[in-house]
């Protein structure tokens, strides 16, 4: 971590023996994946390095088996983008512990994003923000917006979810 190289050993290999010491090392442990968190990430693709995805797109077919899950509705509620900001960094901040791969998004991430403490909010930021209380508060979040249409003609619209992230499987 926190590695740099003095511009005279620049072009003599270093990077690829230490990726290629720390690869080995994880073939060695027989580890599934290795990650690397960069600042100039274009750079190691080289290494096998590259996002694994930028975005996914997904249809939900209602009535599909699993599209609707058991719970009650009654504890999710739309909150607005404010109170979202004051809980979303401890939802998931819990939550990216419980999957692997996932990076940490301090209070300053947030606030900027948000457009909160002095930032000014993103254009595309979406219309709605809901939360999901649990017993012991709220642990699940969720914003989206709605896209295209809604008509009685298919496809009947669509949303963009910009997140979807929870502490549990309710």
């Amino acid at each position: 971590t926190n590695v740099t190289v003095s511009a005279t050993h620049r072009r003599r290999g270093f990077m690829a023996g230490m990726l290629g010491s720390s690869l080995g090392a994880a073939y060695e442990r027989g580890d599934a994946l290795s990650a690397l968190i960069a600042a100039e990430w274009p750079i190691y693709g080289g290494f096998g390095y590259a996002p694994a995805t930028a975005a996914t797109d997904y249809v939900l077919r209602r009535s599909r088996a699993g599209a609707r899950l058991a719970g009650d509705p009654m504890r999710v509620r739309q909150v607005d983008r404010g109170e979202f900001g004051d809980v979303a960094p401890e939802i998931f901040a819990a939550a990216r512990l419980l999957r692997s791969g996932q990076i940490n998004r301090d209070q300053d991430w947030w606030n900027r994003v948000l457009g909160r403490d002095g930032y000014k909010p993103s254009a595309e930021l979406p219309a709605n923000w809901f939360l999901h209380e649990g017993d012991d508060g709220p642990d699940g979040m969720l914003g989206w917006t709605p896209r295209g249409t809604f008509d009685l003609v298919p496809p009947l619209g669509e949303v963009a979810v910009w997140t979807l992230t929870s502490t549990t499987d309710e």
